[in-house]
């Protein structure tokens, strides 16, 4: 279970558990604020009254408990064709919810994620996303998970881990789907939202340009507003025309190489020719 260090005092550490619960915890040179991984052996609680500050210490701590709850340390967004994003604390429990589309609107009007653990509310979303027929056998169909925040080795490991929940969710439901996760700058973050997007759709969609022969005739601005699925069938158009024109032009250089062998050939036998008809002469 995590915690967050609330206060430390004569050697006791004061944690907030995910839980809501206030444990007291021998202190290990803790500091105040950091994110802390509590033993499953049971501790010695610490009631709020029980560090002889009263009152005042109680409000303070439980002002502090409730600002670590409710303030986002990583945002996760999830793109199908319905497009979420989801914020989370400390404890990894979701603390908001918003939809980026009308149907991700509608994907989470009946979900009640607020105050789940990210992986089980991954989960739920998955089992939504199935139910809707969102996800299903299509060979192009996909879910692309993008994370961020201010610690960029966490919003990695927090992508790993998500992207084997949901893969792990749709292998039991036996359907068929690319999972994608990748994390991302707050940079990216920000500039996403200006286009009214997730930054996992952005970085899909350019993907599409780069992968265009004719980078120019993509239009970004309607191709963010496409499902996933038709943002995938295109960018594996693209890839195969290229491996397709890969081989023609080897082909041709193969080709090419063989006639400027029989050439080059030729002219080594008209040279030969030659010379024995001046050594005739020359006789």
């Amino acid at each position: 279970m995590k915690g967050i260090v609330l206060d430390i005092e004569e050697g006791k550490a004061a944690i907030l558990t995910e839980d809501g619960e206030v444990r007291g915890i021998e202190d290990r040179q803790y500091r105040i604020g950091e994110e802390v991984v509590l033993p499953e052996s049971p501790r010695i609680r610490a009631g709020l009254l029980r560090w002889g500050a009263g009152i005042a210490a109680a409000f303070v701590l439980f002002t502090a408990g409730a600002f670590a709850y409710t303030t986002p340390n990583a945002y996760i967004s999830v793109d199908v064709n319905p497009s979420v994003e989801i914020a989370i604390n400390v404890f990894d429990r979701v603390i908001d919810v918003e939809a980026v589309n009308d149907d991700g609107g509608e994907l989470i009007s009946s979900l009640p994620l607020k105050h789940m653990n990210i992986e089980k509310a991954m989960e739920l979303l998955t089992d939504k996303l199935i139910e809707g027929n969102y996800i299903s056998n299509d060979e192009n169909g996909g879910v692309i998970i993008a994370t961020s925040g201010e610690n960029p080795k966490k919003a990695e490991k927090l992508a790993i881990k998500l992207e084997e929940k949901v893969r792990k969710c749709i292998d039991e439901e036996g359907k068929t789907a690319v999972v994608e996760s990748e994390a991302v700058g707050l940079e990216r973050v920000k500039e996403a939202e200006q286009l009214g997007v997730t930054p996992g759709k952005l970085n899909l969609v350019e993907k599409l340009v780069k992968s265009s022969p004719v980078p120019e005739e993509i239009v970004i601005e309607e191709w963010l507003d496409k499902p996933v699925k038709e943002i995938n069938k295109l960018i594996k158009e693209n890839k195969k025309a290229l491996k397709e024109q890969e081989k023609a032009d080897r082909e041709k250089d193969k080709h090419k190489d063989k006639e400027n062998g029989k050439s080059s050939l030729k002219e080594n036998e008209s040279g030969k020719g030659n010379g024995e008809k001046d050594k005739k002469k020359n006789d």
